[in-house]
């Protein structure tokens, strides 16, 4: 049976959910950022369309466990989830149960979506959107938007180590290259 991009895509959009809250490191950054968050967002409130802005950015917040998520972009992204004519509904839904799970015991948010507590939409959509910000992709009803290139977070996980094609400098293929060592006396 084959597998598509998409599939692959949730996949891992998962993967990164259950590998922050199995790494201790991890889970100590997402509640921190969790906290972060938290301070400066939005109050849960009944949704109503059309969305706003503000519902959206700081949902995309919680997911993806950064409370720097870059404004421009989370407003390229917006423009995309809101065409979507049942989005604002689930959004609301899903920010509200959220903000409800941290208000109640729940430290982060990866822990709280990693916790089974979702309908099977709310679960689909926050991978949607955890899956749009690491690939820069929306992707919705057979069609793919490239919403951003050099601006998608799956760059972070490979920092320093393969470099951003087109956006890099650095020789073709100098990460499989063996490291100059180094005399620590």
């Amino acid at each position: 049976m084959p597998v598509d991009r998409r599939e692959i895509i949730v996949g891992l959009a998962a993967a990164v959910c259950a590998s922050i809250v199995n790494s201790p490191s991890a889970l100590a950054k997402a509640r921190e950022q969790t906290l972060i968050i938290k301070s400066a967002s939005i109050p849960a409130t009944k949704g109503s369309a059309p969305w706003k802005f503000d519902l959206f950015y700081d949902l995309s917040r919680y997911i993806t466990a950064r409370s720097d998520l870059d404004p421009e972009i989370a407003r390229l992204h917006f423009e995309e989830f809101r065409k979507e004519e049942w989005g604002w509904s689930i959004a609301a839904k899903l920010y509200a149960k959220l903000r409800k799970a941290l208000d109640t015991g729940f430290v982060s948010a990866p822990e709280f979506l990693a916790s089974g507590q979702l309908n099977e939409l709310e679960q689909w959509f926050a991978e949607h959107i955890l899956e749009a910000w690491y690939d820069g992709i929306y992707r919705y009803d057979g069609s793919e938007i490239r919403v951003t290139f050099e601006g998608a977070l799956m760059w972070d996980a490979v920092e320093g180590i393969v470099p951003v094609q087109g956006l890099s400098d650095a020789e073709y293929g100098y990460w499989g290259k063996r490291p100059d060592f180094i005399e620590i006396e």
